[in-house]
């Protein structure tokens, strides 16, 4: 007996905006209020400015109220919802249908699907990411093009990809066009972004992240539930709470 999960529908629009008293992805609230100082990162400040290195685990964690993507429907608590207790719980005793909704995947629920510990801290890295993306703000300058508000942001969110600052900044506020002669490449050039473009190019790359992180978590899953012996009937269950999917129970 095992189960086959298909994601047909993920709910990417919900990661960079929601109506008035409507929340974000539980994840995200029970990520900046139940994580450890260490996950939080409270020597971050001081690491980064003298340039040395954070703890291993640092995502410079706010609550949620410090994000724009959590903050801006005015909607940081739900009445009989736990988000720190829910962060730190086991799944052992949930459902299937819960640990995909409300992607609480943490601790035994992490270990249980088989993730290393190297796993699990790059997953709370790339919510990390998306959620300090959300702060990435947009000016204009006198030619109409948008430049980084703010470099503090984009330096730390390139610390956390691990990449240049610099080309962080630069995907942020241009475009890159190649033109093409007779199906030949040709010149390639970098277009710059007016503010309005660059923050949807912002909005697109966190849904983005959010979308193929929880489609690798998905298939992960499946690595885990799946049937062990030759399997004679098939049960498809569609599910629409938020995300919409497929369970196949064999």
């Amino acid at each position: 007996m095992g189960a086959q999960i298909t994601n047909y529908l993920l709910e990417k629009g919900r990661v960079v905006g929601q109506i008035e008293n409507e929340r974000n992805f539980h994840i995200f609230y029970q990520f900046t209020k139940g994580a450890s100082d260490e996950q939080r990162g409270m020597n971050f400040p001081y690491a980064f400015a003298l340039n040395t290195d954070p703890l291993p685990e640092a995502f410079g964690l706010q609550g949620p109220e410090a994000y724009a993507y959590t903050s801006m429907s005015n909607c940081l608590s739900v009445q009989d919802i736990d988000d720190v207790q829910d962060f730190r719980e086991t799944l052992v005793r949930q459902t299937l249908y819960h640990l995909i909704i409300k992607l609480t995947i943490f601790q035994e629920a992490m270990q249980i699907i088989g993730l290393s510990q190297h796993e699990q801290n790059e997953i709370l890295k790339m919510l990390a990411v998306i959620l300090w993306l959300g702060n990435v703000q947009f000016q204009e300058n006198d030619d109409g093009n948008s430049s980084i508000s703010d470099t503090g942001v984009t330096d730390f969110v390139a610390y956390l990809m691990e990449v240049d600052p610099e080309q962080v900044q630069k995907v942020l506020t241009a475009r890159v066009m190649e033109t093409t002669r007779g199906g030949r490449r040709g010149s390639i050039y970098d277009v710059p972004l007016n503010p309005a473009q660059a923050t949807s190019g912002r909005d697109a790359l966190a849904k983005a992240i959010y979308n193929n992180l929880f489609e690798w978590i998905v298939s992960r899953v499946n690595v885990s539930m799946k049937t062990r012996s030759a399997h004679a009937q098939v049960i498809g269950i569609l599910v629409r709470n938020g995300y919409t999917f497929l369970v196949i129970y064999r």
